[in-house]
């Protein structure tokens, strides 16, 4: 079991979301990280659950030998998905 704590910035009283270990693909996503306006978004995905072309996405290192994994949230239907550098 993976216990996750809520930071909020202090400035703004946004939650804050870490750079790496974004999510996991099998984890329950909160539907408002699609609106979040310091998340990146791109165009160039379609999200493979409901079709959507558009998606927020964060980075982390896999390790040496496997590269970067992208991890996409569909704008559409909030469904969360990732891709390794060797996909």
């Amino acid at each position: 079991d993976r216990q996750t704590s809520m930071q909020f910035c202090n400035e703004c009283n946004n939650l804050m979301y870490p750079k790496e270990d974004f999510f996991r693909a099998d984890d329950v996503v909160n539907p408002d990280m699609v609106n979040d306006p310091t998340l990146p978004r791109t165009r160039d995905v379609t999200c493979p659950k409901c079709g959507h072309g558009e998606a927020v996405y964060s980075q982390s290192v896999t390790g040496a030998n496997e590269g970067v994994a992208l991890y996409f949230i569909c704008t559409g239907c909030c469904a969360p998905w990732n891709k390794s550098g060797g996909d």
